[in-house]
């Protein structure tokens, strides 16, 4: 039985760990050597440049398909994924 939290304020927070509204957005990357197209979680107000410029070094994605970058067939599909930005030379917001 999954259990409901709840804030300060008694309001319905939902079942499991789901603490702040998150938005899915579909994005590609590219490294050197690969083209990336996965799900990453944006807060309600936050951008995807927001994403690429905070402190943290790596972006999670989720749904990821990893693909030779002069390459149409997907090398492997993961269900999570961390990259470090520092190997990113591309970046989009999927439309």
């Amino acid at each position: 039985m999954a259990t409901i939290r709840k804030n300060k304020m008694g309001e319905n927070m939902g079942s499991g760990f789901t603490k702040y509204q998150m938005n899915l957005v579909e994005i590609g990357l590219e490294t050197t050597e690969y083209k990336i197209l996965g799900t990453a979680s944006l807060y309600k107000n936050q951008r995807f440049s927001d994403l690429l410029n905070d402190k943290k070094n790596f972006i999670v994605l989720r749904n990821v398909k990893v693909y030779p970058r002069n390459g149409k067939n997907c090398s492997y599909e993961k269900e999570y994924l961390m990259i470090n930005k520092d190997s990113i030379v591309l970046a989009w917001e999927e439309w």
